[in-house]
């Protein structure tokens, strides 16, 4: 269900992986284009069908805050295996198409984003979702396998840590509004094999599901259990208003505790 290989993505004569299919749009200042290591910026929107899709899955944020420039982002994640790892940022705010893509290396497990871009946009951390995504065999057969994020503006080292969180926040975006979601959640074995579900059709009961709005809800890290390998599945599935059904199925990892989770330099924690 969740075979899928790393985006299309052509690299330049810098080496950074741009997506041929983006028309930057605005100024060239904040049009969707190489940036040194990443591409970011603005795009045009082209006119598409109905769509469920996940587009952040992140630890539970415990504050807001603008991107401020000089002021840089810090994106970590738990490391899994040895690929590339794919981190993906785009908007949801209403009518705003702005995008960021980069390739990293699985190991250090941390990317400093600058926010010169987000900056300029005057965008806010409730504003974007950002996903992060590799690649690794289950079985003979090689899945797409999100990794949650950590993220969080740089902090003076005078500064206290960030609180330690315990639950993941996942954002979903359609194009149409919805009626109902509803969330099945499963462990898998290294086979990709389902496992009993933890959630089963479970309906997010919002009342109101807007269409280009985000639509958010909480996996607990005491939900996640029975997954020796650290995998699950998360299938969301939806009512349009006419009745038909949308869903969006993914793959991801949770850390078994005591895995380490990276610091600013890559160290473990």
């Amino acid at each position: 269900m969740w075979l899928a290989s790393l985006p299309c993505l052509a690299a330049d004569s810098e080496g950074v992986n741009c997506d041929p299919g983006l028309q930057p749009a605005g100024a060239s200042e904040v049009g969707y284009a190489s940036r040194g290591d990443r591409c970011e910026g603005l795009y045009v929107q082209e006119v598409s069908g109905p769509t469920l899709e996940v587009v952040s899955l992140t630890e539970e944020s415990f504050k807001a805050y603008q991107f401020t420039k000089g002021n840089p982002l810090i994106l970590k994640w738990p490391a899994l295996g040895n690929g590339l790892v794919q981190l993906r940022a785009t908007s949801v705010k209403r009518k705003l198409y702005y995008r960021m893509d980069t390739l990293h290396v699985q190991k250090p497990s941390v990317y400093v984003w600058p926010s010169d871009i987000l900056s300029r946009l005057e965008l806010r951390r409730a504003e974007i979702g950002v996903l992060g995504w590799t690649e690794e065999l289950l079985g003979q057969t090689k899945w797409k396998i999100y990794l949650p994020l950590r993220i969080a503006p740089q902090e003076p080292s005078s500064q206290p840590g960030q609180i330690a969180a315990e639950s993941y926040e996942v954002g979903l975006m359609s194009s149409v509004e919805l009626q109902e979601v509803y969330v099945t959640l499963c462990p898998l074995d290294a086979n990709g094999k389902l496992g009993k579900p933890l959630r089963k059709s479970m309906k997010l009961d919002y009342g109101y599901y807007p269409a280009d709005r985000p639509i958010t809800f909480r996996i607990s890290f005491s939900e996640l259990s029975g997954a020796p390998d650290g995998l699950y599945s998360l299938s969301v599935g939806a009512e349009m208003q006419n009745g038909d059904p949308v869903h969006t199925d993914i793959c991801f990892f949770h850390p078994r505790s005591g895995s380490p989770w990276p610091n600013e330099t890559g160290g473990k924690r």
